[in-house]
Order: C-alpha cells, then sequence, then structure tokens
C-alpha cells in the first residue's frame, strides 16, 4: 500500500515538473539564450596578450611606486565651527577647532585664541596654526 502511495506521489511531481516546463519554456529559453549571448560575446571580445617569462620578471624587478611626490591627508571630524582647523608645528598635531586644542594643551580657549592672533609667541611651547575658514575635512598638510 505505502509502495502505490509513493509511486503516486512521485508521478504527481513529475507532472507538476512538466507542466511547469511547459509554461515557462519561453523563459527558459530566453534565459538559456543572454547566456549563450553572454558566453559568446565575452570570448568574443577577451583579448589575452603573451608575456615572456622574461618580461615578467623584468617587470617584478622594475616595480616604481606611483608617485615620488607624497601628500598626506588627514581627516579631522571639527566641532562647532568646521572652518578652524588648528595645527601644532610643534608636535604635529591636528585639531578639530580651538576648543579641541585648547582641552588637549589643558590651556583655556583664550590663550589659543591669543597666540593664533600672534599676540603670545607659543602656547607651552607648541606653535599652533590656523588653517583658516571654509576648509573641508581633507585638508593638506603643511610642509
Amino acid at each position: 500500500m505505502n509502495e502505490k502511495v509513493e509511486d503516486i506521489k512521485k508521478n504527481q511531481k513529475l507532472e507538476n515538473i512538466k507542466s511547469h516546463l511547459k509554461k515557462n519554456k519561453t523563459a527558459y529559453f530566453a534565459g538559456a539564450g543572454s547566456l549563450a549571448v553572454g558566453v559568446l560575446g565575452t570570448l568574443a571580445f577577451t583579448q589575452r596578450v603573451a608575456i615572456s617569462q622574461q618580461a615578467q620578471n623584468i617587470q617584478l624587478l622594475s616595480w616604481k611606486p606611483f608617485s615620488f611626490i607624497q601628500q598626506v591627508f588627514v581627516n579631522i571630524p571639527a566641532r562647532g565651527n568646521r572652518g578652524l582647523v588648528i595645527y601644532n608645528k610643534t608636535t604635529d598635531e591636528w585639531y578639530g577647532s580651538q576648543n579641541e586644542a585648547a582641552k588637549i594643551l589643558r590651556v583655556s580657549a583664550v590663550v589659543i585664541a591669543d597666540h593664533l592672533k600672534g599676540i603670545t609667541a607659543n602656547v607651552h611651547g607648541n606653535e599652533l596654526v590656523c588653517l583658516g575658514e571654509n576648509l573641508t575635512e581633507q585638508v593638506k598638510a603643511p610642509k
């Protein structure tokens, strides 16, 4: 009895698969055609260039960096006024604002402002530079 039930289930599955294929045969043909066109296009437009082993070895031995001039870019999330980025020439540190520089150097913001205006020569031995207003977050390091 169980064998007959299993045979009936197998036959139903086969019938469902056959009917599904009949209903969707255009979609399957379109997919197969697209795949064939893609493979043929790839084979037709892909060019392989033969490079000798000696040329490959020379290429490995004569590697050069892309650029001899290095530029340093620093991303600083500025707080408050986004334009006032402060650079510490002495320690080569960057600060996102005058307040941040004041907190790290443990002085008041007035001392930082006075130094940037040229009133004081340094801030506890640190020479600071304001890189100006309207700077983006990506700043080129001064030399």
